[in-house]
């Protein structure tokens, strides 16, 4: 090989090595400091107290804590990721929930989502596309004759999957797992025709093979087609606070803890209660028997209603902010006992917010 030609390859060779290095995804910043999170968030003298209490008596007493932003907690913060990523991080939460109302039109809000999904990377959460999923309960008036076709509820997290894997998405825009709402005893009243559903949740019916345990049997059907689809996601699930009882007294079929979470990697108990004792003891069952560590998380109503009779049965958010804390720092201390329990899901982050905010 003459000079030339081999000073050329040289050449070429070195570009190629720069070539290559400008190719490689830029490290991610480092998280942000305290101090910055603090001035980030604009969180008052106060403010900073009580969130340093929140994480040091319930976080710091549970494996992981996470929170709900539903779509007005998304709206109001639209052109302040920053700030809601700031105070999220600064009262300690480690999980986010993000509703996503229509998976369908997820790429209408791309922009957004990005946003505020890198925002939340960059202060160290794990995001989750929370979607409610109760419909799928309802007779499908689109059915497809295509053999090949993904199920129902494979159809509904594709587009989850599908914004993930868009072009040009950044890790750091990505969703981290998926929540599945999929309660059956929230089916929609008054629902007819062909949008109506085969079967109904009755709270006066139980029984092996009664209308229940059907829907629970459809319920864990309905997951096995979201785990196929969701891949290396994580996939969350919420339960009813008394299916593992019932099922215990054999008053249904598979609606166990460990039914659901061969199907997911963390199972929400949902529906509980504003005492901590009726916590307790409704959740204690499942803690004790669930297989998986850090498996079993707890939904803590933090209503940004105050007043009506569901806030006054289920809510946090009327109790002072002491109260609110010392009580559920009881709760995760008792329930941290079980290497089951995973932690508390606040819902949603709103209502929690303007307890947070408040004087007393």
């Amino acid at each position: 090989m003459g000079k030339p030609m081999g000073k050329l390859l040289a050449a070429l060779a070195g570009a190629s090595v720069v070539w290559l290095a400008s190719c490689r995804p830029a490290p991610p910043p480092p998280p942000p400091t305290m101090a910055a999170v603090v001035e980030a968030s604009g969180a008052n003298s106060s403010m900073i107290d009580r969130a340093a209490q929140f994480r040091r008596d319930i976080v710091a007493a549970s494996v992981r804590t996470g929170v709900v932003l539903d779509a007005r907690a998304m709206a109001f913060y639209v052109r302040q990721p920053e700030k809601l990523a700031a105070r999220c991080r600064l009262l300690g939460f480690a999980d986010v929930y993000l509703a996503v109302s229509d998976p369908a039109r997820i790429g209408e809000q791309a922009a957004t989502l990005t946003a505020l999904l890198r925002e939340l990377h960059r202060a160290g959460m794990q995001c989750y596309a929370a979607l409610d999923l109760n419909y799928l309960y309802g007779y499908d008036n689109s059915v497809t004759l295509n053999p090949f076709a993904d199920g129902l509820a494979a159809r509904a997290v594709a587009p989850v999957v599908g914004f993930n894997t868009a072009w040009g998405r950044a890790a750091d825009e990505r969703f981290d797992g998926i929540e599945a709402i999929l309660l059956p005893y929230r089916q929609s009243a008054g629902v007819s025709g062909r949008s109506a559903p085969l079967y109904r949740w009755n709270e006066d019916e139980w029984g092996r093979n009664s209308e229940n345990s059907t829907l629970i049997r459809e319920t864990l059907d309905l997951m096995r087609q979201i785990r196929g689809k969701a891949a290396a996601l994580t996939v969350v699930q919420n339960i009813g606070a008394d299916f593992h009882d019932r099922t215990l007294a054999d008053q249904l079929a598979r609606g166990g803890v460990n039914n659901f979470l061969d199907f997911c990697d963390v199972v929400i108990i949902d529906n509980v209660s504003n005492r901590p004792e009726e916590i307790l003891r409704r959740i204690t069952p499942e803690l004790r028997d669930a297989v998986g560590k850090a498996s079993v998380a707890v939904r803590i109503i933090t209503s940004q209603d105050f007043y009506g009779e569901q806030a006054a049965r289920h809510s946090f958010s009327r109790k002072p902010w002491r109260k609110l804390v010392a009580e559920l720092h009881g709760v995760c201390r008792k329930a941290g006992a079980y290497p089951s329990f995973r932690g508390l899901v606040f819902d949603d982050f709103l209502g929690l917010e303007a307890c947070w905010e408040r004087t007393r």
